[in-house]
């Protein structure tokens, strides 16, 4: 059976490399993160972009060479000009500034190369109900299938529970 294609936001190795946080919810994301890395990412082919790179070579040395090995066996999409045209659109549409560009970047590279998802921790700009929904409606006009939006928990693969 052909394994599901994972594209990953900077959230993900940032979280799982990351010392454990005394912010709570933090920390929940981090255990989260880190289970589902060590237990689930084998069940799904991981993938990441230049601009995911970019951002978790970014900060303290250490932690960045931390990122940096986690994602050293995952597969690098590489640039498409199309994506980031995908991505300016996206901008324009939403009417996001500029800092904004990468997250829009992650959709439109997850939506070009057809990823069955996209896994973040970024509620803010991409894994919530609004924006999903607005993306789904702007990219069946521009003739796309939007991926999944998901969290690591989303995930996990539950063992003990019933089909």
């Amino acid at each position: 059976m052909e394994k599901e294609k994972v594209y990953l936001d900077s959230t993900i190795p940032s979280y799982r490399a990351s010392e454990l946080s005394e912010n709570a919810v933090t920390l929940v994301r981090q255990k989260i993160t880190i289970d589902w890395w060590d237990k689930n990412r084998g069940n799904y082919d991981l993938y990441i972009s230049e601009v995911v790179l970019d951002e978790i070579k970014e900060g303290d040395t250490e932690e960045a060479k931390k990122r940096l090995e986690l994602v050293a066996e995952t597969s690098l999409l590489r640039y498409l000009p199309e994506t980031e045209e995908t991505a300016r659109e996206y901008m324009k549409y939403f009417n996001l500034p500029d800092k904004l560009y990468r997250d829009m970047y992650h959709i439109a590279c997850s939506t070009i190369y057809k990823m069955d998802c996209l896994l973040t921790w970024n509620f803010t700009h991409l894994a919530n109900f609004h924006m999903r929904k607005q993306l789904e409606r702007f990219n069946r006009k521009l003739g796309f299938e939007t991926p999944q939006i998901v969290t690591p928990e989303e995930l996990l693969d539950d063992k003990g529970g019933e089909e």
